[in-house]
């Protein structure tokens, strides 16, 4: 009898090991919110956090896209050239690339409050200072500096991302797909107003506006996320280094990483040589410039909010292969045109 009661409780015991070992990393740092009634305070400081995390998401956005219309020419008249500049292009989002996994682990040690404001404050405090580098006595001094903000930025981007998406899910875990469509919906935005405000600030107040007025805006948010976000609670809980080991061995999910390098690299690829294309072959303005740049993510944005209503139904299978099948044929007719 006493053997039967010590096999069920060490039965007991496992079993709640081995749902500890399969839960999320997500359920390890906070619980789901309770359903709240439409007009409960909860709901209301739910939909308030949203707001902010989805205007900031746009700011960010547009702090990737902003540079396009102005940047490339900018740094050719400092005699840099168009593989230096592809470099200091893309080395933010490669950046956002490899730091985002690791804030993920990182989270339930970290907390999401404290993620999401250092986040938000390296990529407002980068961009302010970006805007200085134009001031540098040489060529050397603006690729450095441009290189150590544009790595900082994008560690900043991935710890806000990180953290933004994790609280979303948090708030509304019966709509990921939706809530998922809707961030992206800013994103794109984001992308969209990114090149023409960019070209217009720079006409305006010349290399060092556009920055400024960005990076703080994107400071101005931190004060919401610090007194208006909600207490997300949970234990510090400590995961083993196997589980991230076990996450990086994942086929399905070395794909969607990958799948994200390819779809980030084909959004920003363009940005060094076609700037410079424009003003060269067509003589076209800043403002110009950053009107073209505008119509690829004006279309990302219509459809960002269909395709996550469509992934919570169809799955996302189906629309990472359309995607990829119609941004492979779209590249084919960039060069010809």
């Amino acid at each position: 009898m006493e053997q039967n009661q010590d096999s069920q409780s060490s039965g007991l015991q496992s079993s709640e090991t081995s749902n500890d070992e399969v839960t999320p990393l997500l359920m390890s740092t906070t619980q789901p919110l309770r359903k709240e009634n439409k007009c409960s305070p909860q709901r209301i400081r739910n939909v308030i956090t949203f707001s902010a995390l989805w205007i900031a998401y746009l700011l960010l956005s547009a702090a990737y896209s902003i540079i396009s219309p102005f940047y490339p020419q900018e740094a050719k008249n400092y005699g840099v050239s168009t593989l230096t500049v592809g470099l200091i292009v893309g080395v933010s989002p490669l950046s956002t690339v490899i730091f985002s996994p690791i804030f993920g682990y990182f989270i339930p040690q970290i907390g999401l409050k404290f993620m999401l404001v250092a986040g938000a404050f390296l990529v407002g405090g980068s961009f302010i200072l970006l805007g200085f580098v134009a001031m540098m006595p040489s060529s050397l001094l603006f690729v450095i500096f441009s290189v150590l903000l544009r790595i900082t930025e994008g560690i900043g981007s991935a710890s806000y991302f990180t953290s933004s998406f994790t609280l979303a899910i948090v708030m509304y875990p019966k709509s990921v797909g939706m809530v998922m469509g809707v961030l992206e919906v800013g994103s794109g935005v984001g992308f969209v107003l990114g090149p023409p405000i960019g070209g217009i600030l720079y006409s305006i107040g010349g290399f060092l506006l556009p920055f400024v007025v960005t990076g703080g805006l994107i400071l101005i948010f931190i004060p919401f996320f610090i007194f208006l976000m909600p207490s997300t609670r949970g234990k510090k809980q400590y995961i083993p280094p196997k589980t991230l080991v076990k996450l990086l061995m994942d086929v399905p999910f070395l794909l969607l990483v990958l799948d994200n390098i390819i779809i980030i690299g084909a959004l920003g690829y363009a940005t060094p040589i076609l700037a410079p294309f424009l003003k060269q072959q067509f003589n076209l303005s800043e403002i110009g410039i950053g009107l073209v740049f505008l119509v690829g993510p004006l279309v990302y944005m219509f459809t960002s909010f269909v395709a996550g209503r469509l992934t919570d139904k169809l799955g996302p299978r189906y629309l990472i292969v359309g995607g990829f099948i119609i941004v492979g044929i779209s590249y084919f007719f960039i060069g010809p045109a």
